[in-house]
């Protein structure tokens, strides 16, 4: 069974490669994002759903919009979703394309967590202290009452951690499929990337304004709003008069670029973990994939990257 992953820091280009390749290769793709899941954060999780679509035919996508804002969603959530969907794929003789960022989700992926009672998701970690005492309380009780009973019920981290070991201890964890993977990634230089990423951000900046602004509207909260992370965080406060408009695009630009530094640290601790990831430097960045996805299809001995982000260094201005 063989997969593409298409990856690489954010604002590079991975949806608009990862399409093209879907086209090209007979494929589909999954998303790999952790808030794209979610329905109604399109512009600051950038979908670009527009790029799915091409002479009235859309690319087939699975994992984008499954859940409402106010939904919990884990990583136990997304491995199950993954699953179906690439079982999916494949039933039907098509090519799965992993699209996506979340350091997470790819690293499972790749080295196949065990998601199990004693192992703590912090996603559904987050996701649970933003609940009140009694509504744990509530889920403990549904979840096991074995367990319930033996929680230490005034306490709500003690709750917390009986959820987890609740629901991961009650569900048949399934084996993900046995894959080979071809990873590539568009590259740019990181004075680049800063640039792509002021660009892209001048262009949805109004449209994520608005977008928070309906949120809200439909009763997403505040609070549920920043808790979505970087661009909600910062159109949230200055919704809330907290910082000026300008304010918050400036501080919203710096802590991008600053998750664009923080992903080429995964990308690193990837390869130096044995999984080489191919970094597309030409100019024409969808021919070079291409070249590879079809030695890759067609068995053939694949060459060492020619770029290893593991090997990169940068001066203290573009860090």
């Amino acid at each position: 069974m063989k997969s593409i992953i298409v990856t690489a820091p954010t604002a590079t280009g991975k949806t608009q490669l990862a399409v093209q390749l879907a086209r090209a290769f007979n494929g589909e793709i999954i998303s790999a994002d952790s808030r794209q899941v979610y329905r109604g954060l399109d512009y600051g999780t950038g979908k670009d759903l527009e790029e799915y679509v091409e002479g009235g035919e859309t690319i087939q996508h699975h994992i984008i919009d499954v859940v409402d804002p106010a939904d919990d969603y884990s990583l136990y959530n997304w491995r199950s979703d993954y699953i179906s969907a690439i079982k999916n794929i494949h039933s039907r003789n098509k090519l799965p394309i992993i699209c996506g960022g979340t350091a997470l989700y790819l690293d499972m992926i790749l080295k196949d967590y065990e998601l199990d009672g004693d192992k703590r998701d912090k996603d559904q970690e987050r996701e649970l202290l933003l609940k009140d005492l009694e509504s744990l309380k509530t889920m403990l009780k549904k979840a096991s009452l074995e367990v319930y009973e033996k929680t230490d019920l005034t306490q709500k981290e003690r709750v917390i951690r009986g959820i987890q070991i609740a629901t991961a201890s009650s569900k048949e964890i399934e084996a993900l499929p046995t894959a080979d993977h071809l990873i590539i990634g568009p590259y740019w230089h990181r004075k680049v990337v800063h640039a792509r990423i002021e660009a892209r951000l001048e262009k949805r900046w109004e449209p994520m304004i608005d977008e928070c602004e309906k949120l809200l509207s439909q009763g997403v909260s505040h609070e549920r709003l920043q808790w979505f992370g970087l661009e909600y965080r910062a159109v949230s406060r200055f919704l809330l008069g907290e910082i000026s408009k300008e304010e918050a695009f400036d501080e919203l630009l710096i802590r991008i670029r600053q998750f664009a530094k923080r992903q080429d640290v995964w990308f690193r601790k990837i390869e130096k973990s044995g999984f080489p990831i191919y970094w597309l430097d030409e100019e024409d960045k969808f021919a070079e994939a291409s070249q590879l996805v079809s030695q890759f299809l067609d068995n053939q001995n694949l060459p060492e990257p020619s770029i290893k982000i593991s090997e990169i260094t940068y001066g203290p201005r573009t860090q």
